[in-house]
């Protein structure tokens, strides 16, 4: 079975990088677990092209570098379930 590690993934490991705290102590270690009681997929960016920058902000399946972060996205998270395994999604009010 592929290892997909829940850490690296998760809001509240984002959290500890941007503020200095976390829920639990792994949050805010570099390791990674697979499975977690608190794991919580991370929030998308709300962006914004940089000021007289015309360019293309999106092309070829990513991000350019010419984008500026202006808050972390507002919603609620969503869970669907089939055939026994679970999807969270995050739908945004952005």
């Amino acid at each position: 079975m592929e290892s997909h590690p829940l850490c690296y993934r998760c809001e509240h490991r984002a959290a500890y990088h941007e503020k200095g705290h976390a829920p639990r102590y792994e949050c805010g270690t570099n390791g990674a677990v697979v499975g977690c009681y608190m794991y919580r997929p991370v929030k998308p960016v709300t962006t914004r092209p940089r000021t007289g920058d015309n360019r293309p902000q999106y092309a070829g399946g990513m991000f350019s570098g010419r984008l500026d972060g202006v808050r972390v996205a507002d919603g609620k998270y969503v869970m669907v379930e089939k055939d026994g395994e679970h999807t969270v999604y995050f739908t945004g009010k952005d």
